[in-house]
């Protein structure tokens, strides 16, 4: 970002006066992604447990390595409020979901124009990556992490061209690795960013305050974060890592432009990563986007692969990872190719046809996508939900159906069925989730 460009920012507009775009792109969340039940699964029976024994302690408490207190903070209200309704956590998710494509929306717009902030932000709503945390509703984490983090970029770049306060930057940065726990290195994007590109700012305390907060970061994990660190030490550590890296950015890649992992085979991660690494060149050349601003975005894309493969290393290889791992490097891949594309004049008549045709080709796909998803989650949950009210009928321990983890829930729960009751009692809204002869008794 030059001088010139600097000083031709203006402020951006208040979310108050894009109340019109959010609602549509609220609306675009729930018209895509249509809620399911999914509730009940192991981390939910684990949430239960401990915000019933010891809601304050267990805000603080590791969950598998994550140490994700806002998260937490924010489950614990929607518990205290929907109870055991588990549709209401979907639409929650979906409201989070509506107003982190608003925040890539802003993002596009004070970065490019109105017209690609659009195409992003409609892109990210239909992207078919999005389902597997919205589908369940647990995954809020990743949602709210994804909204915290464009919003913490957002404020970054607002504060470089003098526009935002830097409290703003240090506020955001700290949420959205707290929400999920895998923002662990951002700070130490926008420590290079103040030196890069902010030198007519006071640079120089905004990399002492990222400095700290990693450092915060870091220490909170080795302190909280159970053995979750201990991967990382020992001989030989940096070269399994390097090459757990170099795989989990190919198959986030392959995720991103191919839907999905391994579609092409094994030549899936390569392909993918010479697109990128196109698109990225591209962008660079691009002589109507700034360049500082693309090295940027590719060091925001590779802060969000760092987290998974310094935790697993080796273990990462021929394993199927979760979709929602890939979806958090989504936004940063999105500017990328919207720099690389973006003021490039498109003359033929056939380049925007095809153009338009895999538009809707891609929001198609995303429909077609979630009814299999939607298919494959109602599948399990409607036998969980028989397998739970039979349980409650016969006052026996709910052990769950298909699903591996539940075995154990018998033992370290003693009386699930009476968990369950405690906080379905706690729904405000009253809205029927079990049989009327089950109604649940509070305690």
């Amino acid at each position: 970002m030059n001088a010139a460009s600097t000083a031709q920012v203006m402020p951006p507009p208040s979310w108050w006066d894009d109340r019109r775009i959010i609602l549509v792109l609220l609306l675009g969340a729930f018209v895509t992604w249509v809620p399911e039940h999914a509730f009940f699964w192991r981390d939910e029976w684990e949430f239960l447990q401990g915000f019933k024994d010891t809601p304050a302690r267990y805000l603080f408490k590791n969950h598998y390595g994550h140490v994700v207190p806002l998260f937490k903070l924010a489950y614990y209200l929607e518990l205290r409020a929907f109870g055991t309704n588990a549709l209401l956590y979907a639409y929650a998710n979906l409201i989070f979901f509506g107003l982190a494509n608003y925040a890539v929306f802003r993002l596009t717009r004070a970065l490019s124009s109105e017209r690609a902030a659009w195409i992003l932000a409609v892109a990210m709503t239909v992207h078919p990556l999005m389902f597997n945390h919205l589908g369940w509703s647990f995954q809020q984490c990743i949602t709210l992490h994804m909204l915290a983090q464009v919003l913490a970029v957002a404020a970054f770049l607002r504060w470089v061209n003098g526009n935002g306060p830097a409290t703003t930057v240090y506020l955001a940065t700290i949420a959205q690795h707290f929400c999920f726990g895998n923002g662990i290195f951002l700070p130490l994007l926008f420590l290079g960013g103040a030196v890069l590109i902010a030198r007519h700012r006071p640079w120089q305390r905004m990399s002492m305050g990222m400095s700290i907060i990693w450092a915060g970061f870091v220490l909170t994990q080795l302190v909280l974060g159970g053995d979750r660190h201990s991967a990382v030490f020992g001989a030989g550590a940096m070269a399994d890592i390097t090459r757990a890296w170099t795989y989990f950015q190919g198959t986030t890649l392959s995720a991103i432009f191919f839907i999905r992992p391994g579609v092409l085979g094994t030549l899936t991660p390569w392909l993918a990563g010479a697109v990128f690494i196109g698109a990225s060149a591209m962008a660079w050349l691009n002589r109507r986007r700034d360049r500082r601003t693309v090295a940027f975005l590719i060091g925001w894309f590779l802060c969000c692969t760092c987290s998974i493969p310094l935790v697993m290393q080796d273990g990462i290889f021929g394993r199927t990872l979760p979709y929602y791992y890939f979806a958090l490097a989504t936004v940063p891949v999105l500017l990328i190719a919207e720099h690389a594309l973006g003021g490039r004049v498109v003359t033929s008549t056939s380049v925007r046809y095809a153009l338009s045709i895999a538009g809707c080709l891609l929001v198609v796909g995303a429909f077609v996508l979630d009814q299999y998803a939607k298919g494959l989650f109602s599948y399990r949950a409607m036998r969980n939900r028989q397998y739970m009210m039979r349980n409650l009928q016969e006052g026996t321990p709910y052990s769950g159906f298909d699903e591996p983890y539940f075995r154990e829930v018998p033992s370290r729960m003693p009386e699930p069925s009476g968990l369950y009751r405690y906080w379905a009692s706690k729904n405000l809204f009253r809205m029927p989730d079990v049989p009327d002869h089950l109604e649940p008794v509070a305690r």
